[in-house]
């Protein structure tokens, strides 16, 4: 009989979370040790995790959220297919988007576990493939239009029953991907790993009872409820709004719109994504575990950073995505960017929190998985080469702190932020030119955001393909309460000296055709700034610029500081930084009955007059800046029936940007080298 809960003191709680955590790391350790491709024991592209009886969240450590939470969706899945037919020494393996929610090269391993026919806590591992099958060496194509270019869908499977190998399951699945050896030492590396962590865990099961952990996980859980429930009870009950776009679906160039309503009432959070986008034929698409997983990681992290990550916190959050829409896509729509747009949700949410919680603010990251694939054959052997790389960028500037270069987010777990040049070379055809910050790429704010990556690798081999699939290449990362947005991310290839573009959709390309000798360059997108440029202290202006993060021009453009052989001149400083602020653009709003849209892209309305005098193009992008908030992009519609320096705004960007009848509201352009087609 189960335990009653009351009956497990505080000190065996506390001491059965670390074992649990401890197995999970173990799991990480053993994993990355054993496993054949680089992206697994360079790149860490995995996450480990205990789940409960029920597929719930028991522990994880310092594993990606974007891989652990849809682990839950898939273990549900698999409980109500093979419901009462489940037994001990099964193994099950699926990658199926439409039920985990993300791209089909993460592929999940699960191993239920039994005593006396009841269900224990059991070990699962999702782990990145570097190839599933599908069109393009890597499977993520930067133009799919159906899931079947993505690779091989599997969907949950027995892989092993009662502890015996289903060899023609195993056949099949290996026949269809490339590189059969790295795929199936990958699997073994997996299976090993939660066979060592069953064993880990009956340990403490034998030492303490099955009955006790089982009581402690549940224990836990409602401590983490308790928590987020608690910290939830102080946001003041409301609708906060925010909406965000993708940079384009992969197979056209207009923009992807994401649309969050966030309602906070007592000790509970909904997040409704009505008004986004409907499904595309193209990769930016996924399931509903994405929006839900997006939701979790931000919230949580904003509420609660301190508590343990389990399934409790999750507890009080309920998502509603539409579906047909790309956050809820259907067969058969493709996937391969779901990483990507699970980015751009998390800043939607980000977005609305920030006008939701008090005192809590941060820039935009660099905001995208960054997908890029170098394929050949390596000369002299023939033999097939893939490799992955996903650059980290620069994060968001928060009160008081600027953003980190480069590094992972609170988003992402303990991938590797750039794989080592020398196990690289070691083994791949290609040479490393560069590694290396990319300066002026933070977004300047009173706190700068953090820089990206500039990397250049040169291709050793003839016949090589680059295939790329990211976004924010078009809309770049924001920052928030009057900061600049970041440089979004950049990929090309250096020909002769010359720049050559991969494609006609910015941030999507599939199998471009590499000459021996070009040089791939990867850009990766810094991190937004906070608070005004102008209100940056001048001394770390002129540090900036000393470390090479920033030119001088910057210092004078961005910051209104004005360096002469390398020191402030102070008078020509207070000068310039007027001169910068008076410059700016405000336009005053006028509420209307509904927000306008062309197609999916907000309009901001305005006169010719306005236009000429502030300069001002049709269909440019804009921005909308609150003093206390994330920006609202949008695209400039110039109209003979706006008069003077008006701006109309719908009763959702009002909200969002939290004004009333005729309140000033500044506009600026958003920099970007691309721009979206004509309204």
């Amino acid at each position: 009989m189960p335990q009653p809960l009351e009956a497990v003191d505080p000190v065996t709680v506390s001491v059965l979370e670390e074992l649990l955590v401890s197995v999970v790391r173990e799991m990480r350790v053993t994993f990355s040790r054993s496993a054949f491709s680089s992206i697994i024991n360079e790149g860490h592209d995995f996450s480990c995790a205990l789940l409960s009886a029920e597929g719930e969240l028991i522990a994880l450590s310092e594993d990606n959220p974007g891989h652990i939470f849809p682990l839950s969706y898939a273990a549900r899945e698999i409980f109500s297919r093979y419901a009462g037919d489940i037994h001990p020494d099964d193994i099950f393996i699926l990658n199926d988007p439409y039920i985990c929610g993300t791209h089909m090269n993460d592929v999940a391993i699960f191993c239920p576990r039994f005593q006396d026919d009841r269900g224990l806590i059991f070990p699962t591992i999702r782990a990145h493939w570097g190839d599933v099958g599908g069109s393009v060496a890597g499977s993520l194509s930067g133009d799919s239009s159906h899931i079947f270019m993505e690779g091989t869908i599997i969907p949950p499977l027995r892989l092993y029953s009662r502890g015996e190998l289903n060899k023609e399951c195993l056949e099949i699945i290996l026949a269809n991907m490339r590189g059969r050896r790295d795929r199936h030492g990958d699997l073994m590396a997996m299976l090993g790993t939660c066979r060592l962590a069953t064993r880990r865990i009956a340990d403490f099961e034998n030492r303490y009872g099955a009955d006790t952990v089982q009581a402690a996980s549940e224990i836990l859980l409602g401590r983490s409820e308790r928590r987020i429930r608690q910290s939830i009870e102080k946001v003041p009950d409301g609708n906060y709004y925010y909406e965000n776009y993708t940079d384009n679906s992969g197979t056209g160039t207009e923009p992807l719109r994401i649309s969050l309503r966030l309602e906070v009432a007592g000790d509970r959070v909904h997040c409704d994504f009505s008004g986004t986008s409907d499904q595309v034929n193209g990769p930016m698409n996924a399931g509903p575990a994405t929006a839900a997983t997006s939701c979790f990681m931000v919230l949580k992290s904003a509420l609660d950073p301190g508590a343990s990550v389990n399934a409790g916190c999750f507890r009080p959050l309920s998502v509603a995505a539409p579906e047909g829409s790309i956050l809820n896509a259907q067969f058969p729509a493709p996937f391969g960017g779901a990483s990507d747009l699970r980015r751009t949700v998390e800043a939607t949410v980000l977005g609305a929190a920030i006008q939701a919680i008090p005192g809590f603010s941060a820039g935009d990251t660099k905001g995208c998985a960054n997908h890029c694939y170098i394929s050949g054959r390596h000369p002299g052997s023939g033999e097939a080469f893939l490799y992955y790389e996903y650059p980290a960028g620069g994060t968001g500037a928060v009160e008081g702190s600027d953003g980190d270069h480069f590094l992972r987010t609170y988003t992402e777990g303990d991938f590797n932020s750039i794989q080592p040049v020398e196990s690289l070379e070691g083994t791949l055809p290609v040479l490393f030119e560069r590694s290396d910050l990319r300066p002026g790429s933070c977004g300047h704010g009173r706190w700068r955001g953090g820089l990206g990556l500039e990397r250049r690798i040169r291709v050793e081999a003839e016949g090589a393909a680059l295939t790329v699939l990211t976004d924010r290449v078009m809309i770049p990362p924001y920052g928030v309460e009057t900061g600049g947005a970041s440089k979004g991310n950049r990929f090309i290839v250096i020909r002769d000296g010359k720049k050559v573009e991969l494609s006609d959709v910015p941030g999507k390309a599939t199998a471009f055709e590499l000459l021996r000798g070009d040089v791939v360059v990867l850009r990766s997108a810094g991190g937004g700034g906070l608070g005004d440029p102008l209100a940056r202290d001048p001394d770390a202006v002129l540090e900036d610029v000393r470390l090479g993060y920033i030119a001088g021009d910057e210092a004078a453009s961005e910051y209104g500081v004005v360096l002469s052989d390398g020191k402030i001149d102070e008078k020509s400083t207070a000068s310039e930084r007027s001169r910068i602020k008076d410059a700016r653009v405000y336009m005053k709003t006028r509420p209307t009955a509904d927000d306008e849209y062309a197609g999916v892209r907000r309009l901001c309305r305005i006169s010719g007059e306005a236009a000429r005098r502030f300069g001002f193009r049709d269909g440019q992008l804009i921005e909308y800046i609150p003093q206390r908030a994330a920006p609202l992009r949008a695209w400039v519609k110039i109209s003979d029936k706006i008069a003077g320096d008006e701006t109309p705004i719908g009763p959702i960007g009002m909200s969002i940007l939290s004004l009333s009848d005729g309140d000033p509201i500044q506009i600026r352009p958003v920099r970007s080298p691309y721009a979206h087609p004509p309204l």
